[in-house]
């Protein structure tokens, strides 16, 4: 794949068609430059005069496209920011069809539109939502990240001359509500490259590290009727009725220091997530033999059983772990005592009989080595005994003999009781674990 480039000038970004009119979904311009990537593969790098693919900045993630040439339909998998530039990330499926993307050739690009409006909703709403969180809320915008499915800002509860509300189910759902209420006020949605007389409007100031003091540089002021003004880059609809809907997440994340993680989803997603939660509701339904009201209090009550059935079968384990170690552990006299379990069993179980046995001689003075083979054909083995020579010796016995043994323990104070625990995960060997005699 050969480089190729015109006299052809670019349209900078900031000055974008995706720019100037966000709803704009395709358009015919011509190839300015075309170069192979830095790494050998099926893809081209291709300049545009202008385009109507948002480059990915500003947090909004790149928008993906069609590009067509000479009758062949090309995929457009990504578009970065190289300084003002936006470089088109182009798919070939090999030499002869990259032959038809030539410098100063016409071309038509189309924006996939349902990725476009999903990123435009979430990033038009997080401005909004994080307007709306600062000066009623007292919640400053340290960061957002626009997810696939969730979009969430961090916050800092540090903003001048606004107490700071707690962050908690209510007042997300105070400031859901809020937010809605701007998005049905239809505000109108406006850029500007004139910045506002009172500086104290602008919520976002940030601008791209390698900007910063470049001549082509161009700022735009992205203005959400009364409510904020911030600097920006992406694509923003006309008015607030674009966005459609909001849902706030009930829960948040904690991060750096005082920081939280506040999750949200505007427009198709609210109802992507009710379509998720009335699937869930149908399902529980059959389930649960109950309708959504009663869901909790079905719950609550099977948890409540499963935690009391939990409770005795511990102390049915523990019942039957201390007649075996008085049934086969009992002799103290031998060097090491043995117990393997002829029938599958848990960890569980041989660890209930390891501290059985530990709580009945807490200065046993020979290890004891159980084991048994679960449902699952792996081994597990227990080591139990004072921290010395005898249990280590032990302990290195069994790993000699099965190689794919893995465990820990057996620490601790010299003479003190410990239990080391290990897993023969190779089929093979867990079923040599009964003729091994410790």
């Amino acid at each position: 794949m050969n480089s190729a480039t015109t006299a052809l000038a670019t349209q900078p970004v900031g000055t974008l068609l995706c720019q100037r009119d966000s709803l704009a979904r395709s358009l015919v311009t011509r190839i300015v430059s075309v170069e192979p990537p830095a790494v050998a593969s099926a893809l081209l790098l291709v300049v545009l005069e202008d385009t109507v693919l948002f480059p990915e900045g500003g947090g909004q993630p790149a928008d993906y496209g069609k590009l067509e040439a000479q009758g062949a339909t090309f995929d457009v998998v990504d578009v970065q920011r190289k300084g003002t530039t936006a470089v088109h990330t182009v798919a070939v499926p090999d030499d002869a069809a990259a032959e038809l993307l030539q410098a100063g050739a016409t071309v038509q690009v189309t924006v996939d539109w349902a990725r476009r409006l999903d990123n435009m909703q979430q990033h038009c709403g997080q401005h909004l939502l994080s307007a709306v969180a600062q000066r009623e809320f007292g919640w400053r915008t340290m960061s957002w990240s626009c997810g696939p499915e969730w979009t969430y800002i961090e916050v800092a509860p540090d903003v001048p001359g606004v107490p700071a509300q707690p962050i908690n189910a209510k007042t997300l759902a105070e400031l859901e509500a809020r937010v809605a209420e701007h998005i049905a006020a239809a505000h109108a949605v406006t850029v500007s490259e004139t910045a506002p007389t009172d500086p104290s409007q602008i919520i976002n100031s940030t601008i791209p590290a390698d900007l910063v003091g470049a001549a082509e540089l161009i700022v735009r002021y992205v203005t959400i009727g009364d409510v904020d003004v911030s600097l920006c880059c992406g694509t923003h609809p006309p008015t607030t009725l674009h966005i459609q809907s909001v849902t706030v997440r009930p829960t948040t994340e904690r991060a750096r220091g005082t920081h939280t993680r506040i999750f949200f989803a505007f427009g198709d997603r609210v109802r992507k997530h009710l379509a998720v939660a009335h699937a869930r509701d149908v399902a529980l339904t059959a389930i649960l033999s109950s309708g959504a009201p009663e869901f909790e209090d079905k719950v609550g009550k099977l948890v409540e059983a499963s935690r009391a059935d939990k409770r005795k079968i511990k102390a049915a384990t523990d019942s039957l772990a201390a007649a075996l170690v008085r049934l086969h552990l009992a002799d103290a006299d031998v060097a090491v005592r043995r117990f393997h379990s002829e029938e599958p069993a848990s960890m569980d179980l041989l660890l209930a009989m390891a501290n059985a046995l530990k709580s009945k001689e807490p200065k046993m003075a020979t290890p004891a080595v159980l084991s048994a083979v679960d449902d699952s054909g792996a081994g597990a083995v227990l080591i139990v005994g004072p921290v010395g020579s005898a249990l280590a010796s032990a302990i290195a016995r069994a790993a000699e003999a099965f190689p794919s043994i893995r465990g820990g323990g057996g620490k601790g104070k010299q003479g003190a009781v410990s239990i080391w625990q290990g897993r023969v995960t190779a089929k093979d060997e867990a079923a040599k674990l009964a003729a091994f005699d410790g």
